[in-house]
């Protein structure tokens, strides 16, 4: 018997590779159907742009650096201890430091990974930042010499149990995407033609998995678009508002919760 056709509403339960663990993790976080991991949208994007040479750091700085750890381990402060990373980009090398969950990150973060690490640049003993974001990257993942753009995601605590991260989220949606077919749009052609606005199908698949920086740019063009029109001409506290900006995810905020992506 053939297997059922993927399509918008189906559930991620019936998806091959998903197990009802990482199933009930995703609907903890409201993702059930195939809509809803779709527009689960990136918190941010790494590219040639977003990505700062560690020779290029400077203090108090907000930056996302991509480099290869060198070394790591836990190290005994005067009060207690915390986890200690060398990252090196070639170029440079700076410290990453985490005081809280040590233990934890001892064990996810190991010498020979690749990371990409967000968060305020500070100088002790050289660059470093203390609590940083990070997401683990593949050796063939990189954006800044390859023109890549690499989707990271938000991963609340319910996906951590799970070990499910933004590698694990980006080969997920990848697999639905090759499988899912055309997306219909709601808007008619002429529609999108006045409004400089792209297919649907392509602004939900390429905000995950855009080829270049304009692609990536006309998906959250259009994904912007579209929450501002149904939400201008939708009654009551249940209208969606979307907003966003090139370096940062597309924040979704109800009336009654807010969610961010």
């Amino acid at each position: 018997m053939p297997e059922k056709a993927i399509t918008l509403s189906t559930s991620l339960q019936s998806i091959k590779g998903v197990g009802p663990a990482r199933a009930d993790a995703l609907s903890a976080v409201g993702i059930n159907t195939v809509s809803d991991l779709l527009h689960y949208y990136p918190r941010k994007h790494l590219d040639r742009t977003t990505v700062t040479p560690i020779s290029k750091l400077k203090k108090e700085m907000e930056a996302t650096v991509i480099g290869k750890v060198e070394a790591a381990d836990l190290r005994r402060g005067k009060r207690r201890q915390y986890f200690q990373a060398i990252l090196s980009d070639g170029k440079g090398m700076m410290s990453l430091t985490w005081f809280n969950g040590a233990s934890y990150i001892k064990k996810a973060i190991k010498v020979g990974d690749r990371l990409a690490v967000s968060g305020k640049v500070e100088f002790f003993n050289g660059f470093q930042i203390v609590h940083p974001e990070y997401d683990k990257l593949k050796e063939d993942e990189d954006p800044v010499n390859s023109g890549l753009v690499i989707p990271l995601y938000s991963i609340p605590a319910e996906l951590k149990k799970t070990r499910l991260d933004s590698r694990g989220l980006r080969r997920l949606i990848k697999t639905i995407s090759d499988s899912l077919k055309e997306i219909p749009d709601h808007f008619s052609p002429e529609f999108r033609k006045e409004n400089r606005l792209a297919h649907i199908n392509n602004a939900l698949r390429n905000i995950h998995f855009a080829e270049s920086e304009d692609v990536l740019n006309e998906a959250i063009h259009r994904l912007k678009f579209d929450e501002h029109f149904f939400s201008s001409n939708a009654p009551g506290p249940s209208k969606i508002i979307f907003t966003t900006n090139r370096d940062q995810s597309i924040e979704q905020n109800r009336a009654t919760s807010e969610t961010h992506f």
